[in-house]
């Protein structure tokens, strides 16, 4: 026999347990300009925006925030791409970009990878 059987008017309590969300990632992209590399991403919906932060490296090819720092900080958030010009010809660069929360989670786009050429 089932343990509930003959316990008519038995009541079952129900806990839910509501995490905090995360920011949600962003798409990247990365092309070359006369003058640089613009970096674009899409923009982030939440409405606990904080700030971007724009990831770049050339020597490690998973650069992340915050272990890595940061290039640049965007505070705005419509502001949607930065154009790169500290870029040199011939030279590979990573980036990533992070969305900041108000109460600090942090989510991180992939990692794109593009080469500075003339």
């Amino acid at each position: 026999s089932s343990p509930i059987e003959g316990r008519r008017g038995a009541r079952m309590m129900v806990v839910m347990v509501v995490m905090p969300a995360m920011a949600a990632a962003v798409g990247l992209a990365v092309s070359q300009k006369n003058n640089g590399l613009l970096v674009a991403w899409t923009a982030y919906a939440g409405t606990n925006f904080k700030e971007y932060r724009l990831v770049r490296s050339t020597t490690n090819a998973n650069p992340s925030y915050p272990k890595d720092g940061s290039y640049q900080v965007v505070t705005n958030q419509g502001t949607l791409q930065y154009l790169d010009t500290g870029v040199v010809v011939g030279q590979s660069y990573n980036y990533r970009v992070c969305v900041v929360t108000q109460s600090s989670a942090i989510s991180c786009s992939p990692v794109v990878n593009k080469n500075y050429a003339e």
